[in-house]
């Protein structure tokens, strides 16, 4: 049975994404679940490897989404976040904002003998939804978040990512599958450490693996990245005064 690299939620930092693949050189195929962009300091690089990869399976996120969106006169409101969004925009090859407007919102896929739908994780409210609907899939959530997701969908299987929060669950008889950030950490969380999972012999396997964060901290600091604060916050030990 292939053995399927699953990642997500990339966020420029392609220091991290190279230290999951070099970790993982007996995969048969990868799986994108979107955010290749935003909050880190390489949004090029970070594409130019996922493009490198052939991927199975991709599909977009929500940080792709407002990326790309960023040099329209929408961006340029009153978003705190648009010169954000407008700094990794610039430094977006051409074949790069391509291959992200490319992406579907989401998409299916077969690992073995499950049936699997790929979705970043900001799940849009279901319409018959009166109450609180959060778009962050957590194990902390009320069960009822997950039934209703669950019955969206015919697939046995949700790979999603979104949250940052690596977990496997199964609700309502659907196995939610988020393999964590590869290269953006909770706070409070080792930035250090890249997280992904890994499909094989009919089950998944949250994994991590340790990079440079103070490289990546530096780097942003070097490209006067409007993230080298959120980097400086993360990774201490790489400040300079």
């Amino acid at each position: 049975m292939p053995r399927t690299l699953i990642i997500s939620d990339v966020h420029a930092n392609a220091t991290a994404l190279e230290a999951v693949l070099a970790a993982e050189p007996d995969r048969d195929a990868v799986v994108f679940l979107g955010d290749a962009v935003d909050n880190g300091p390489r949004p090029d690089a970070a594409c130019d490897v996922l493009r490198d990869l052939d991927l199975a399976a991709a599909v977009l996120g929500n940080h792709d989404r407002t990326v790309l969106a960023a040099d329209s006169p929408e961006a340029a409101s009153d978003d705190p976040f648009a010169a954000w969004q407008a700094w990794s925009h610039r430094r977006l090859a051409p074949d790069n904002r391509a291959f992200l407007d490319a992406l579907p919102r989401t998409a299916t896929l077969a690992l073995g003998n499950r049936r699997v739908r790929l979705h970043h994780g900001d799940f849009p409210r279901p319409e018959t939804h009166d109450g609180p609907w959060r778009t962050r899939a957590t194990p902390e959530d009320d069960p009822a978040l997950f039934e209703r997701v669950a019955t969206r969908y015919d697939e046995d299987v949700i790979l999603h990512g979104h949250s940052h929060f690596p977990f496997v669950d199964t609700v309502a008889g659907t196995t939610f599958v988020n393999p964590g950030s590869v290269g953006l950490q909770r706070e409070g969380w080792p930035a250090d450490r890249a997280r992904y999972a890994v499909f094989e012999d009919g089950a998944f396997d949250l994994r991590s693996v340790r990079y440079d964060a103070d490289a990546v901290a530096a780097d942003s600091r070097a490209l006067d990245s409007p993230f080298a604060d959120i980097w400086g916050r993360a990774v201490p030990s790489a400040q300079t005064d």
